[in-house]
């Protein structure tokens, strides 16, 4: 089955941290590209609800701040879509 994504996806496998609604949960990211990235959760979200993850830099000197949407939904995870360039904290 051919891919259609625009960006290559990157394995990838680090814990987040991720706010929704003011609730933070705790998943496992799979895989990212420059537009986006699958977290495995076993929460349910709805299409569209605005997310910010938090992680830390691969020196782990800094936490890293992204704001993202949900644009998928599996019995594994959610894919979410980068809204605006990260942030250090």
């Amino acid at each position: 089955m051919k891919d259609n994504r625009k960006y290559k996806r990157n394995p990838y496998t680090r814990e987040v941290i991720f706010t929704v609604e003011g609730i933070e949960y705790q998943g496992v990211i799979q895989n990212f590209s420059v537009a986006g990235m699958f977290i495995k959760t076993d929460e349910f979200f709805s299409l569209g609800t605005a997310v910010a993850l938090t992680f830390p830099s691969c020196d782990k000197t800094k936490q890293l701040k992204f704001h993202a949407e949900i644009i998928r939904n599996t019995d594994d995870g959610i894919g979410v879509k980068f809204l605006r360039s990260r942030e250090a904290l």
